[in-house]
């Protein structure tokens, strides 16, 4: 098509052109830019008014309006036009790109697209994918809403959720009085040990009926684990330690004996 540039000084006549270019993706062929070819072919005049004149003495047609996008060019270019080229509910990356969400087979892979293909939340496909996983039997982790597991690890989570509302129900601070000598029937909360400066030292924690927490550290092993339930005497000590500035306080059980 031929168009009516203006240069620096000269109105210019150019022949515009345009190709469409093509990828296949996803088993077709899709349109993903469009190259603009703007052939220069020579310069018409100073005067629009007699440019468009010379234009329809050459061309035996009525002369077009300036393309502004040929202002001050007077050479031959090319300009390339990006097109959309995905489907909404397309994946737009890797090894399944330009693929239908619904008809990927490959839940592990929509899974990992999910978590790593840095969608925005807004993303319409990032609710596809997980609307998709949802219904083959995923689910919303209990931590997080957003995060999105395989059954086994939700119920692993699940429990681990509960374990952590239960902690946090458990009360802490001064019980019993201060080097009383005293029976206990206790559940283990979780025991662990390290290797310190005077050697091994190991800590239990334990909760009672009224959900109130004891501790041991010491340099003495006990055959006690995680869920235990046990009979024991011991000596109370109330103890305390700073946390950034926060005194918190402890009851600890010293001199411990199974029953």
């Amino acid at each position: 098509m031929l168009s009516i540039g203006f240069s620096q000084k000269y109105y210019t006549l150019w022949d515009v052109t345009s190709t469409d270019n093509y990828t296949q993706i996803g088993g077709r062929n899709r349109l993903t830019s469009t190259t603009t070819h703007y052939l220069y072919i020579q310069n018409l005049s100073f005067d629009e008014n007699k440019a468009k004149e010379k234009f329809v003495k050459m061309m035996g047609e009525k002369a077009p309006e300036v393309d502004t996008e040929l202002y001050g060019r007077n050479r031959s270019w090319n300009a390339i036009t990006s097109h959309d080229v995905y489907e909404d509910n397309e994946l737009i990356l890797g090894r399944y790109r330009g693929i239908t969400i619904n008809e990927i087979e490959d839940s592990k892979y929509l899974l990992w697209y999910y978590e790593n293909s840095l969608l925005s939340s807004e993303d319409i496909r990032k609710s596809i994918i997980r609307e998709t996983l949802l219904r083959r039997g995923y689910r919303s982790s209990p931590f997080d809403k957003e995060c999105i597991v395989e059954l086994e690890e939700f119920k692993r989570l699940k429990k681990e959720l509960k374990k952590k509302k239960f902690i946090e129900s458990l009360k802490k601070g001064y019980f019993l009085e201060d080097k009383e000598k005293v029976d206990l029937e206790l559940k283990v909360l979780n025991n662990y040990s390290f290797n310190g400066t005077y050697g091994m030292c190991y800590i239990y924690t334990f909760y009672d009926s009224e959900k109130r927490i004891f501790k041991y550290m010491g340099g003495k092993e006990f055959g006690f684990t995680e869920g235990d339930n046990i009979k024991i005497k011991a000596t109370i000590k109330h103890s305390k330690w700073d946390d950034n500035g926060v005194d918190v306080k402890e009851t600890k059980l010293l001199r411990i004996k199974e029953i």
